[in-house]
């Protein structure tokens, strides 16, 4: 049987299709609503909202951002971050939006801008309450490793280089029977995981890797990202009682 050729794609055609999936613009009343290819830390896609004003078009994050934090009880993060990134693009903000007014040959780029502006803005408050948060978290971790292990056989803030020659600052290293064991918090969503998972992988290559072992909240929390970081360490969760942190201490990946 002769085969029939698929017909030829189209350069044109492609990039048309490619971007209709990128960018989605969907009609509210007087508003449009466009969808864009950045995300905040929970996974959603930035949208922007464009409508007319008197000076041209109006243009704004439609309050998301400040929405992404509120749902993680960081509203005030809002105002304290929200000048550093409106203020370089030339936009203002009120107690809940990034907002611009453009002309319509300024309107692309304002659209790419309060976009990027309402992502940064989450990302970077994000990291401040992960620090905060986790400050306290750690402290607890250490004291009860120190509980658990005694205090001159727990490490806080150690510093350990892996074969890439990149030098790892671990929450807690515990010396215990001859072997070295590594205890870090993560928290579940994705700046966490990965950063910790790269450390794990790294740290598994040496040549008496020590027990590797990241403590969580709870591991229903995690979804696939627990899959990623078992893949490279024990994963306990805080509240398991000290047993477990005790065999995690030998379990070598």
């Amino acid at each position: 049987m002769e085969k029939i050729a698929p017909p030829e794609i189209v350069l044109d055609d492609a990039i048309a299709a490619a971007l209709a999936d990128l960018f989605h613009v969907r009609s509210w009343g007087a508003t449009r609503h466009v969808s864009l290819p950045f995300f905040y830390p929970s996974g959603s896609n930035v949208v922007v909202k464009v409508e007319k004003s008197f000076g041209g078009f109006a243009v704004s994050d439609n309050g998301l951002a400040y929405r992404e934090l509120d749902n993680v009880g960081g509203a005030r993060f809002f105002s304290s971050n929200v000048k550093k990134v409106a203020e370089p693009i030339g936009a203002w903000h009120d107690s809940r939006a990034i907002v611009t007014e453009v002309d319509a040959g300024e309107l692309a780029a304002a659209i790419a801008e309060i976009g990027s502006a309402s992502s940064r803005l989450v990302w970077r408050a994000m990291d401040k309450i992960d620090r905060l948060s986790q400050s306290d978290v750690i402290d607890h971790l250490y004291s009860r490793l120190d509980r658990i292990f005694g205090q001159k056989k727990v490490e806080r803030g150690a510093h350990i280089f892996g074969p890439s020659t990149h030098e790892w600052e671990v929450d807690a290293l515990v010396h215990v029977d001859g072997q070295d064991a590594v205890f870090e918090f993560v928290s579940n969503h994705h700046n966490s995981v990965y950063p910790a998972s790269a450390m794990f992988h790294d740290l598994a290559l040496i040549e008496s890797p020590p027990a590797l072992t990241a403590v969580v909240p709870h591991r229903g929390e995690f979804g696939y990202l627990l899959n990623i970081l078992a893949q490279a360490a024990n994963v306990i969760e805080q509240g398991q009682p000290d047993t477990a942190y005790q065999q995690a201490a030998k379990w070598i990946i």
